[in-house]
């Protein structure tokens, strides 16, 4: 389980009138502002218990294990410094690992709003950019900056940094919040070039073995970081160098939630199927030291259904050879 430290509170820094004001516009009726104020419970209550939570060493070994994640700067100190040039030896808290503690404080935030203001939002989508490097012990203080009103929904802008709330940026989020879940269907666009496929099975106990890395006690609801993880993990197989290690970097992801699904039992096991489509053509960026840059459309299906679509950016010293 992931360290819990105690960190000093802060004035909060993003007013939720807006917010409501746009609640109130979508669901046609007044949304009051009630008593306490919700800034506290979502800016200040939600965000410091978050910020209590350390990934730790052993949270990081978890993770990679059960999202099959064998990029060496996440398992070994030593690399991670040679690889990133890095100041000091220090392991790297894997991107998606991040988003799933990102997950959670959305996910907590949701409770609270539906809960207020008697909504019934949720949380249908993201998009996740990674900024900055962060390692076991650090902590991340999760605060929402701003909000997009939009005809079904609204995107709220989160930010997590390092440390406290004007820390460094470390992630960046936006939660896709919507009156109702997206059409169960692929967001595919365009006629990409299908790539190559994976097949993942995962049991309960790699879910439980999941929600210990990011500090939350198991239960049966797959986080939607769980297959967003192994689309990473799928991708990063195809950037193997000759020693082995993976030398792919994820950068920035978008994915689309379809469906809610669950272990119904202890012993359960339930399998993904992942197709990769090429939605745009690699750019060789070689010249400016780059390497390669790709795009590609994954399509994560359980049971014959779609379970999460989306696209990720990468980039690779080497071509992917498909």
């Amino acid at each position: 389980m992931a360290e819990i430290t105690i960190n000093p509170q802060e004035s909060a820094p993003y007013s939720w009138d807006g917010f409501r004001e746009t609640l109130s516009r979508l669901f046609g009726r007044k949304i009051e502002r009630g008593t306490p104020p919700i800034e506290f419970l979502l800016n200040d209550t939600i965000a410091s218990k978050r910020a209590q939570v350390r990934i730790s060493d052993c949270d990081v070994d978890s993770f990679c294990v059960v999202t099959h994640d064998n990029n060496p700067i996440h398992r070994s100190a030593y690399i991670a410094k040679e690889i990133l040039c890095l100041p000091e030896e220090k392991k790297v808290v894997p991107g998606v690992q991040l988003a799933a503690l990102g997950e959670e404080y959305i996910n907590e935030a949701l409770v609270v709003i539906n809960d207020r203001w008697n909504l019934d939002l949720k949380f249908v989508g993201s998009n996740i950019r990674f900024k900055k490097w962060i390692h076991p012990g650090d902590n991340v203080y999760w605060q929402v900056i701003k909000h997009r009103e939009l005809d079904q929904g609204a995107d709220l802008i989160i930010e997590g940094r390092i440390g406290k709330r004007s820390g460094p940026l470390g992630i960046g989020l936006v939660a896709y919040l919507r009156r109702s879940m997206p059409i169960p269907k692929p967001s595919i666009e365009g006629d990409p070039l299908f790539r190559w496929t994976d097949e993942y099975t995962f049991n309960r106990k790699e879910l439980d073995w999941f929600y210990t890395s990011v500090g939350e006690p198991p239960r049966e609801q797959i986080p939607w970081t769980y297959p967003i993880a192994l689309i990473v993990a799928s991708m990063l197989k195809k950037t193997l160098g000759p020693n082995g290690i993976p030398e792919g970097i994820n950068r920035d992801m978008e994915f689309n939630y379809h469906k809610t699904h669950y272990l119904s039992n202890p012993g359960d096991s339930s399998s993904v199927k992942i197709d990769f489509y090429e939605a745009r053509p690699i750019r060789d960026m070689t010249r400016r030291g780059l390497g390669f840059g790709y795009t590609l459309d994954a399509l994560c299906i359980q049971n014959g259904e779609p379970l999460v679509s989306g696209r990720i950016q990468a980039t690779t010293k080497r071509k992917i050879e498909y």
